[in-house]
This record gives C-alpha cells, structure tokens and sequence, in this order.
C-alpha cells in the first residue's frame, strides 16, 4: 500500500537548481566533517527532504512511502506513474555514511530532469540511487 503525503521545508525561497547545488555543497560538507553519526543523520533527513521536494516541485514527482516485501517501511519520492522512485533516505544515509562515497545527489537530479535512466513500466516502481 502507497501513502502520500506532502513535505515542505522552511528554508529561504530558492530554485529547484539552487536547491540542488546546496544540497550536493551539504553533503561534501558531511562526508568531510568529524560530526558524530547521529549530527550527520539528522543532517541527512533534512538534505533528503529538500532534495526531494525540489523534484516534487519541478518534475511534479510525489512524496511517498513504499514498503518492502519484508514489511520495512521508507520514504520516497516517485514519479506520477510510478515507473521510477528514489528512496531518498537510504540514498542520501549511503552518501553521508563514507568520506570515500561519491557524491552523486547532482548527478541523479540532473538524470531524472534529464529523463537520462532507463525505461520502467508504469506501476513498476524501478527504484533509482
């Protein structure tokens, strides 16, 4: 079962690519710092927050929950068919988690944007990261 939901975060009106650039700036900012895990996790929730929304306002992809067949539940921004998602948690704790990780959260938002990833039916729900 899908929930959706609406995510907004207060942070100072920019563009989606402003967004991104700030985002991905963020991240290299972690990976770099010697914050316990926890500062970088909370960091990461809000990171993972402002890049979705950003595709939710400029590609009209939504904010959902998908669950996995082990009952594990996680947030998600997907696309109005439903062909392609991000799990931007997982996404964005694998990018934080390493100071050897790349850093591709400008990468894939320019992808999805670009519509440069491969095919999915619609309902497939072909996850993306």
């Amino acid at each position: 079962e899908e929930i959706a939901y609406e995510l907004r975060l207060a942070i100072e009106p920019r563009t989606p690519e402003q967004t991104q650039e700030w985002v991905h700036q963020e991240i290299a900012r972690l990976q770099a710092s010697e914050d316990p895990n926890e500062v970088k996790k909370e960091r990461a929730f809000v990171l993972a927050i402002a890049w979705g929304d950003s595709l939710v306002e400029t590609l009209g992809w939504e904010c959902v929950m998908l669950m996995a067949e082990s009952g594990k539940k996680t947030l998600a921004v997907a696309d109005p068919i439903r062909s392609h998602a991000v799990p931007v948690m997982g996404f964005f704790s694998k990018l934080i988690s390493s100071k050897e990780a790349d850093n591709t959260s400008l990468l894939l938002f320019n992808m999805i944007r670009s519509k440069s990833f491969g095919e999915a039916k619609p309902g497939q729900l072909k996850l993306l990261s």
